[in-house]
């Protein structure tokens, strides 16, 4: 039987755009979202298949903002076309708003077993910068909902290094994360996208300074409250790494549906359009070729994409050609010597101060 697939599915709809936010979300009606969850269901009928799934992620936007029917719907008409493996992962994606006791035993009842919130802060004059629309006490709540209703595998998502941020408020927002004991945390630091809100009215950029000093204050207060740092971006408890995300930094393939969804199999990486009108037209046609990478580009975005983990690589992937092979060997060694990586018997790993620095790195091997 061939290795099971990650699937992500793609919900655009969000109560409010965040200040920060570029994704292809927002706002939308009832009457909307249902139009949506039609394209879904013919997408899923398509793509669906002989694959099987060991691992599904609902994210968005804001999938927890679909009211009852809709979810059910979704897990009905939509997730129900595609065959899941036994024991697979499946993770949504909730802000702390829309997730209380009943949206949670629903869930649980559909099969979610992962639960990902977006916490992003805990300090009230944060997260009304960042325009957000919960308080730090919903996400108390929405934590306990979710593991009332049985679902015991919980993430938070904070973001550092966003304008007023600053170790004193980032301490407040650790304090009480850590009080919750989620099994997974993500801290993603801030970056200014142009067609954000915050992009549009020219907000100044951050210092990176300032920004790479918070993150490694958060790397060192996670760790030193039992989390593993795992990848760049990621932390958990012994065993609560997240399943589906780890084929996206393994090389692993997987299928996307849905509003500007992504897929990667056989070396191809497709595409679905970003507007909705073109997504309509996509469920028909099927998603655009992106790109089909030959054996030494893929190679070197595999290499990529594992020195992301924090366990770095064993050794150079299959496939490389032999001039790729001493570039890439030329690249290793120099970052080596810079300390951007350790060397790690055959193999090598992103440094401490390499984290904070990766795509640098990345930029020069691929």
């Amino acid at each position: 039987m061939t290795a099971a697939l990650g699937l992500y599915v793609h919900i655009p709809f969000c109560k409010a755009k965040c200040h920060y936010c570029d994704f292809a979300s927002g706002p939308g009606t009832r009457e909307q979202a249902d139009a949506y969850l039609d394209l879904l269901e013919r997408e899923a009928i398509r793509e669906s298949g002989a694959r099987r799934f060991d691992t599904v992620f609902i994210g968005g936007g804001t999938p927890s903002v679909l009211d009852g029917a809709q979810l059910t719907r979704l897990f009905r008409d939509v997730l129900g076309r595609f065959t899941l493996a036994p024991g697979a992962e499946v993770t949504l994606e909730a802000n702390p708003e829309s997730m209380d006791e009943s949206k949670a035993k629903l869930l649980a009842e559909l099969g979610v077993n992962r639960v990902s919130l977006g916490a992003q802060s805990f300090v009230p004059e944060e997260l009304a910068r960042l325009g957000r629309l919960h308080t730090a006490d919903r996400v108390a709540a929405a934590v306990d909902a979710v593991r009332g209703a049985g679902i015991a595998n919980v993430n938070l998502d904070l973001i550092c290094g966003f304008p007023g941020n600053s170790t004193e408020t980032l301490d407040r927002s650790l304090d009480r994360l850590v009080a919750l004991a989620p099994e997974h945390v993500s801290v993603y630091i801030y970056q200014l996208e142009q067609e954000s809100h915050w992009g549009r009215i020219g907000i100044a950029p951050p210092d990176p300074d300032a920004q790479v000093e918070l993150y490694y204050h958060a790397k060192d207060r996670l760790e030193a409250s039992g989390y593993g740092h795992y990848e760049i971006s990621n932390w958990c408890r012994p065993g609560r790494e997240c399943r589906h995300n780890l084929k996206y930094w393994t090389g692993d393939p997987y299928l996307g549906i849905g509003l500007s969804a992504a897929s990667f199999m056989d070396g191809r990486r497709l595409s679905n359009p970003d507007d909705f009108e073109a997504y309509a037209e996509a469920v028909e046609s099927g998603p655009e070729l992106e790109s089909e990478l030959s054996g030494d580009d893929l190679a070197r975005e595999l290499l990529m994409l594992r020195l992301r983990l924090l366990r770095g690589v064993d050794g150079l992937p299959g496939g490389l050609g032999g001039r790729a092979t001493g570039e890439v060997l030329r690249a290793l060694e120099r970052y080596s010597r810079l300390g951007l990586l350790d060397r790690r018997g055959e193999g090598w790993a992103l440094s401490r101060q390499g984290l904070a620095l990766s795509n640098e790195v990345f930029a020069d091997l691929i």
